[in-house]
């Protein structure tokens, strides 16, 4: 199983998150951005942490706000944020 990730396009190839995002997953397990993305907005949907006036902005509870460094931010921003918490992929 090991060598079909080496083959994943880099997106989706399972990386190791950082203890910070692990801890707010449930889990150290690899997982790829878009998969912890999900999880994310899986949060932000039962917390109800989208703001009622502009769906596009998320209103940080203290959770969130501590793994994305901020308590406000606008959706498309969640990439950016979550970036700092996987390790990067070796270089071939």
């Amino acid at each position: 199983m090991a060598g079909s990730a080496a083959k994943l396009p880099g997106l989706m190839r399972p990386l190791k998150p950082s203890v910070q995002l692990g801890k707010f997953l449930g889990s150290n397990a690899d997982i790829s951005r878009p998969a912890a993305l999900k999880k994310i907005w899986a949060y932000i949907k039962q917390q109800d942490l989208q703001d009622p006036a502009d769906r596009r902005q998320i209103n940080c509870d203290s959770k969130l706000a501590d793994l994305l460094g901020t308590k406000k931010l606008n959706m498309l921003e969640m990439g950016k944020r979550l970036n700092p918490h996987f390790e990067s992929a070796p270089k071939k």
